[in-house]
């Protein structure tokens, strides 16, 4: 249970706080009544306490709690670089939702309240505030973070209730706010905006801090212990930063675009102080919030020292990063310490698009896609999992252009994961200016935000978070949108559960059909009379992409085993999960089957008998890691694994028949896999 107010002093705070209770002690008459007028007077002589509640709803998880750390970064700055940090007594953080006017109360005593707004915390956040308001007029609220747009007019006509809107780096900015309280002047505080007489007022932008020792760690500052104590059963979370900044400018990201400069660095000494603390707290995951781990070669330092850390101590247990595009070697390294320590939590290798034109449009330079491939190989020799972040509907693609792309990756070696995003539209982004927009005619829809595989429950108070989703730009209609989804969707089926990536692997090794001709295929797969399951399934997801374009919602809900919680799932992996739990298995390999040899029209190149074997093995291992398949053995009669395993590595093996004894085993370290040949003829 929350108590409801636990104040977080301040050095100051104490000795004021020993200094009222020496005044009591004074005060006390000989016979031992306490002289009120005297006391009163005493109290009034010592300044009142300025009291300071920050707000940051975090994102749901399923069994982890992320801690507040933007609000962290507030409060230790506050405490370690205000003239007079006792005069300000900060309350426990609120992080969670819960009912508004619990909150409020919560709130009570504050004088000023912050709040860190993103997109899946928005609208309950504003309405806080709200409620906060009409309870406590004088109170002063301030709004800042990622979800306050640079253009605020029309956000602070549309919230009244907010006094502050703070731009850019908040750290020095609210501890202005907070030195010039009580006073209702703030034209001198750089990085605000607010409504004064029906007026808006924008201060001067304030400059990027290039001095980040500047920024108190809030883990070292002792922010957080509070939060331990009052819940000792939560799992908790981090984002870390290592650096601030990101040297590239894309368009669909306020990352870069809000930068657009030098990335600074935070001193190696107070890292490694953070990593041991993360290990203290037993911090099971750490979510890197550089833009490009691995630019610096410090960054293998710190890869190190986190391997280290996790071979004395067990902590943290992984660590997400996202890599650079320009430094391979430098990210290998990292990547590969990380691996060895069991820290990887996968690399990602992004594109977002291979499209020139769509390139263009959101100003990103790519690495070579043979560059690209060169990685690819290099880390699946190493054993190393990687993914590639695509793109849905980016202004400059076209479905053609789409469809192609996702070939073309494929072939260039990515053959373990990719990961399909919608474009959303953030308020600062590129993407979000007028000019923009129209000059690629942007359309966009309203959707609910949802976590995947957050658990399905009524939103707090019904208070609904949103997003703004492109579906159709200049280049692309949004029916056009539609088949890209579903392309998609039916890429990550088919190809990347590793349902069929075999036998489609093995159709392009051959040279029988592209990886977008045979995906295409399973798309078009329309009649009910002859492929019903594959119609059915087209029908799905087809529907669930006009979902999308309704503003209804961009996820299903089901439960990945019977006693589960039901979850928002993607519909895909809703797909793959009902596939996996119904008895249409056999009817998916059946029709399967009869499309791929209709593709590959009895060319010799890749006989049917390989085909139908790779066919039975694909459905034998997808099978294998589940409850009441624990493996399987049989023999084959053609390299077909040989073939497909130096197809994961970039390499090609020509078809050949024998005999060869097949073995598959699900164990504590994933599925084992053993092949011997008997013969090479039979």
């Amino acid at each position: 249970m929350r108590c409801p107010i636990v104040f977080i002093p301040a050095l100051g705070s104490v000795q004021r706080a020993l200094s009222i209770l020496a005044a009591m002690i004074k005060n006390f008459t000989p016979s031992g009544l306490l002289n009120r007028n005297k006391l009163k007077s005493e109290v009034l002589r010592l300044k009142k306490p300025v009291v300071v509640s920050l707000v940051q709803i975090t994102e749901d998880m399923l069994q982890f709690v992320n801690l507040p750390y933007a609000i962290g970064l507030l409060q230790a700055y506050a405490q370690t670089h205000a003239s007079d940090p006792g005069r300000y007594l900060f309350t426990l953080p609120i992080f969670e939702r819960g009912p508004l006017a619990q909150r409020v109360r919560e709130l009570s005593l504050a004088d000023i309240v912050g709040f860190s707004l993103y997109v899946w915390n928005a609208e309950y956040s504003l309405a806080l505030a709200r409620a906060l308001k009409l309870a406590k007029p004088e109170v002063l609220v301030v709004v800042g973070g990622p979800h306050v747009p640079d253009q605020p007019d029309l956000f602070l006509q549309q919230n009244p209730w907010v006094d502050l809107c703070v731009h850019g780096e908040g750290e020095e900015t609210f501890l202005q706010i907070l030195e010039n309280y009580p006073a209702l002047e703030h034209t001198q505080i750089q990085g605000l905006s607010y409504r004064f007489d029906k007026h808006l007022i924008q201060t001067e932008l304030r400059s990027r801090s290039r001095n980040l020792d500047r920024m108190v760690s809030p883990f070292l500052k002792g922010v957080f212990e509070p939060l331990f104590y009052q819940y000792p059963d939560y799992r908790w979370v981090t984002v870390w930063e290592t650096n601030r900044g990101c040297p590239f400018s894309c368009a669909f990201c306020d990352w870069g675009s809000a930068t657009k400069s030098k990335v600074l660095s935070f001193a190696l000494e107070r890292l490694q102080a953070e990593l041991e603390w993360f290990a203290r707290q037993k911090i099971e995951v750490i979510f890197c919030a550089d833009a490009n781990f691995g630019i610096f070669p410090r960054d293998l330092q710190i890869a190190e020292a986190m391997a280290e850390l996790r071979k004395k101590t067990g902590y943290p247990h992984l660590f997400y990063t996202q890599t650079a595009k320009n430094a391979p070697d430098r990210v290998f390294e990292t990547q590969s310490v990380l691996f060895e320590a069991g820290l990887h939590a996968g690399t990602t290798l992004s594109l977002q698009t291979v499209s020139e034109p769509a390139l263009s449009a959101i100003l990103r330079e790519n690495i070579s896609l043979k560059a690209y491939q060169e990685l690819q190989t290099r880390f699946h020799q190493a054993g190393m999992p990687t993914y590639t972040d695509v793109l849905v509907g980016l202004p400059g693609e076209t479905l053609a252009s789409f469809r192609e792309g996702v070939g073309r990756m494929i072939a260039s070696g990515q053959h373990r994961e990719m990961r399909f995003y919608n474009v959303f539209i953030l308020p600062n982004a590129e993407l979000a200016a007028p000019a923009y927009r129209e000059q690629h005619q942007i359309v966009s829809v309203r959707l609910p935000y949802r976590t995947p595989l957050s658990r399905v429950q009524p939103p707090v108070e019904g208070l609904q978070e949103w997003q703004e989703m492109i579906v159709a730009t200049r280049s692309f209609s949004d029916a056009d949108w539609l088949q890209m989804r579903v392309f998609a969707w039916m890429t990550q089926i088919l190809y990347f559960s590793k349902a069929l990536q075999m036998p489609i692997m093995l159709m392009h090794q051959a040279g029988l059909a592209s990886y977008q001709t045979i995906l295409q295929a399973f798309c078009e797969l329309q009649s009910f009379s002859e492929t019903p399951f594959f119609a059915s399934l087209n029908q799905f997801l087809k529907a669930q992409a006009e979902e999308i374009l309704a503003g209804k919602r961009e996820f299903c809900q089901g439960q990945e085993s019977p006693q589960g919680p039901w979850v928002w799932m993607s519909p895909d992996y809703f797909t793959l999960v009902y596939l996996l739990k119904s008895e249409k298995l056999a009817q998916f390999y059946a029709e399967s089957e009869d499309l791929l040899v209709s593709l590959a029209q009895s060319d010799p190149r890749l006989p049917r008998q390989a085909l139908k074997e790779s066919l039975e093995l694909s459905q034998a291992l997808l099978m294998t890691p589940l409850p009441g398949h624990a493996g399987f053995a049989r023999n084959l009669h053609w390299n077909i694994w040989e073939v497909y395993q130096a197809g994961l590595s970039g390499q090609q093996v020509p078809l050949r028949s024998g005999l060869w004894f097949f073995e598959a085993q699900a164990g504590t370290k994933g599925l084992q896999t053993r092949e011997t040949l008997l013969s090479t003829s039979f």
